[in-house]
């Protein structure tokens, strides 16, 4: 056939290259009691060509790298052609006697030649002595397509790694190491006088340059802290993303705790920092003994992070390093917002570092970064900020050492889908905290009462620059009034609107706040963005800007986050005193707060109510997690979403003011009360719905409802519906794919900002322009180590991203050759042939 000619004409000449996936099954009958233990075995005529592995006591199994369920089947023509169909033989495994079969599924030949990779179904034939456990399909989903040469290369490796239980086989190209170095001497001193100056030793090494290394052996404290600012020599690129590039220098470290114990006070805290974005992990290198570290300019602590979303932020964690124990202890972390950051800007930024300790949030120390952001396309990058529905993130590492960093780094809260009455306890506290109105209350009161709020600066021939305050909020309050009381259906274009006008009052509340760290890029500058492609301002700010008002601002809010402490806590000892009297009452012994009692215990006693109290933990993390993210768009912390909602929202309200909202309510209630409450319904029951009340049931008929309740009940909770199955496949079959190409430790990455305190920039950070002089001697970088992100593309046998990028410089380079070899290369096309070659 013709799908014989075109496999020959692709493979070999003499073979038929063919790459065959057994996905899952679904609702295989019951083999033993209530389970089965299903394999596959493939057979070409009589000769049994491949089997998967095994999978215990399910009827629902999902085969994925490490059970087999690839066959990479390379038969020579001939022989392939002797037979029309493989046959798939679904099987149940004994430990003692032999295997059973459960059914079977045929496929033709032509059929599997022709396959493109996508997933199909197919029925699966029950064997005599098996009988259907109900109504839902049995079914066999399959994969296969032609096998490509990076398809064959890959089963060859596996194949090879398995025998000798290779695990993490490309883990080095994604991760970047701690770099430790010994130390020869240990009794070395640290510091040393000469000509009255203190000079310190320098880790973990002087400059590698000869020309520098001994001028950089010993340093007093004003060339370090100067030698530290100077542009860093070497850069490693890491990551997936096309959006844009995040270049982060780790600069130094101040006040940090020392977690390392000697009688000599010499040993202390080995600290080194590790980086989390997105799919790329980065760390630096680790400098002994010391409190107040200093990476300098040759040591490893220059990263560039490839953007694949623009609302994803830096995960930064500091751990005191461990060369004997790989649980190195944890020093503190902060998160960096990177949405809020102008393009072409040098940041150098100041973060408290933070660790919880007997459940309290502790500063332990600082840490300084560099940060600059370029986008290749702004614009584009605005287009895709306006989404939260992105798939979930999950980053894989290969030791435990990493694994520890790397999670603690993301996110320092336990997980939620483990049972602690601590965990409860917190997100409790957390959902009470969004009961706290007051600052609706006093926006209302502003509005109310004509607050001026809204500055304009007057520019006038004979006066010198005004300044003014109006009161534009109450003005456009006033306005909406008297249009909604003289034209009532203006009200859903009214609603529409309410959600811009929430949105931009809190953007210009923390417009309007004196530390420049906490101010949003406005919708003035995202809207330059859409219009323009480029950015409408570069900030500028120094060390000593607003300092006092923002001092003073600070303590006004220590003050108030006190009062609202006292408040709350206040709230709880009067509901306890209450409970309590109510316990020694005869109505209140059931009202006691059960919580209170177990509290100290809860790890030994938790395993009882782990099926009843779990659910409501998980609710309770779920309804934390949606507060956290609308907290984040409504605070501009997601700068992009929220533009996007005021933009849809002003959109949907001009347009909703032209609609004639009562004429469309009216003909839409018109046509449910003619569609469903007529007569006709009547005629609707008899001859389709059949509906019938339990009492005109028979005791059979409610049995039957029952076992088709229960079934419905069981598809939604296992998960087994054909979406959620497709999920679930995907997720365990991308979570074996990592586990054997980069580590078995997989972690997700939070995609949205799910912190429920965020971390801003503190008093000593600055801002400069790139073009300016200073952002200009930082602006060229050397990269000299790619790290790639762990990212697969396409189905089936994923290609990495090396191989991907690998491919397209391919592919560029390809029709560079091309075009030059036709004599027709534009001025463009030179472009694009010089920068394959640059990549390649």
């Amino acid at each position: 056939p013709n799908a014989a000619l075109r496999a020959l004409e692709g493979g070999d000449g003499d073979t038929i290259d063919l790459l065959i996936e057994i996905v899952s099954a679904c609702n295989l009958p019951a083999a033993d009691k209530h389970k089965s233990d299903p394999y596959v075995r493939i057979l070409d005529g009589d000769r049994v060509v491949h089997k998967t592995r095994h999978i215990l006591k399910t009827l629902n199994p999902v085969w994925t790298l490490s059970q087999n369920c690839f066959f990479l089947y390379r038969p020579a023509a001939d022989v392939f052609f002797e037979t029309r169909d493989l046959v798939f033989e679904i099987r149940d495994w004994d430990a003692i006697g032999k295997d059973t079969t459960l059914g079977t599924v045929i496929v033709n030949k032509n059929d599997i030649m022709d396959g493109t990779g996508n997933r199909k179904e197919y029925k699966i034939v029950l064997d005599s002595e098996f009988e259907k456990p109900n109504d839902d399909p049995i079914l066999l989903a399959l994969r296969f397509r032609q096998a490509t040469d990076k398809d064959i290369e890959f089963m060859k490796t596996y194949t090879v790694n398995k025998k000798k239980n290779n695990k993490a086989v490309f883990a080095d190209e994604t991760c970047v190491p701690p770099k430790f170095h010994k130390e020869v001497n240990k009794l070395k001193a640290l510091k040393k006088e000469k000509h009255g100056t203190t000079k310190f030793l320098i880790k973990p090494g002087p400059d590698p340059d000869p020309g520098r290394e001994e001028k950089t052996k010993w340093m007093n404290y004003f060339e370090i802290e100067s030698e530290v600012m100077e542009p860093s020599r070497e850069w490693i690129e890491a990551g997936s993303g096309t959006l844009g590039k995040a270049y982060v220098e780790v600069l130094h470290c101040d006040d940090l705790p020392n977690l390392d114990f000697s009688i000599t006070g010499r040993d202390k805290t080995d600290p080194f920092v590790c980086l989390v974005f997105e799919d790329a992990i980065g760390h630096t290198d680790v400098l002994n003994d010391l409190l107040s570290p200093r990476w300098m300019p040759w040591t490893q602590r220059a990263f560039v992070f490839n953007i694949m979303h623009p609302n994803s932020q830096l995960f930064i964690g500091v751990f005191d390093f461990d060369a004997t124990d790989p649980n190195h202890d944890i020093v503190g972390r902060a998160t960096c917002n990177l949405t809020n950051f102008h393009p072409d800007t040098i940041y150098t930024v100041k973060y408290n570092l933070h660790s919880v300790i007997n459940f309290k949030k502790e500063v332990r120390g600082t840490i300084t970064l560099r940060v600059r952001v370029e986008w290749n396309n702004p614009r584009k990058a605005l287009l895709n900020g306006y989404s939260l529905s992105r798939e979930p993130e999950f980053i894989s590492v290969s030791k435990k050492s990493y694994f520890r960093t790397v999670s603690y780094t993301l996110t320092e809260e336990p997980s939620p889908y483990k049972l602690s009455l601590n965990s409860m306890s917190s997100y409790i506290n957390e959902l009470w905290t969004y009961w706290d109105f007051s600052h609706i209350y006093n926006y209302f009161m502003c509005v109310i009462l004509w607050k001026s709020h809204f500055r304009v600066r007057l520019h006038l021939p004979v006066l010198k620059e005004r300044t003014i305050h109006l009161p534009m909020r109450s003005m456009l309050a006033f306005a909406w009034g008297i249009a909604l009381t003289r034209n009532f259906e203006l009200f859903p274009s009214f609603l529409a609107f309410l959600v811009a006008w929430v949105l931009i009052a809190t953007l210009d509340g923390q417009a309007t706040r004196p530390s420049p760290w906490e101010r949003p890029r406005g919708i003035v500058d995202l809207l330059g963005v859409l219009l323009f492609n480029k950015t409408s301002r570069y900030p500028t700010v120094t060390e000593l800007d607003d300092r006092e008002q923002i001092m003073e601002f600070e303590a006004l809010e220590k003050a108030i986050t006190k009062s609202q402490e006292e408040v709350l806590n206040a709230y709880y000892e009067e509901s306890d005193n209450f409970y309590a009297q109510a316990a020694e009452t005869s109505f209140g012994a059931a009202d006691v707060n059960m919580a209170t009692q177990t509290k100290g215990v809860g790890d030994i006693l938790m395993g009882p109510f782990i099926p009843t109290l779990l659910p409501v933990q998980l609710w309770l993390h779920w309804f934390c997690r949606i507060f956290r993210i609308t907290k984040g768009i409504v605070l501009w912390r997601d700068s992009y979403t929220a533009f996007w909602i005021v933009a849809g929202s002003i959109t949907t309200s001009f347009v909703f003011a032209f609609l004639p909202w009562s004429f469309i309510l009216r003909s839409l209630l018109k046509i449910c009360v003619w569609v469903f409450l007529g007569p006709w319904m009547k005629l609707a029951d008899v001859f389709y719905f059949k509906y019938k009340s339990r009492y005109e049931k028979t005791p059979e008929e409610i049995e039957e409802d029952l076992k088709l309740e229960l079934q419905e009940l069981s598809n939604q909770w296992s998960g087994f519906s054909k979406d959620r199955k497709i999920l679930f496949e995907k997720a365990a079959k991308e979570k074996d794919m990592k586990t054997y190409l980069f580590g078995g430790y997989v972690m997700p990455v939070p995609t949205v900002k799910e912190e429920f305190e965020y971390d801003d920039p503190i008093l000593g950070s600055t801002a400069e322009p790139v073009d300016s002089e200073y952002g200009q001697s930082l602006y060229d970088v050397n990269i000299v180590t790619r790290k790639y992100g762990q990212q697969l593309f396409g189905n089936m046998i994923p290609i990495r991203e090396k191989d991907m990028m690998l491919q397209r410089q391919s592919e560029q380079q390809g029709l560079a050759d091309a075009a030059k070899s036709l004599g027709v290369i534009t001025e463009a096309d030179g472009e694009a042939e010089a920068d394959a070659d640059e990549s390649v």
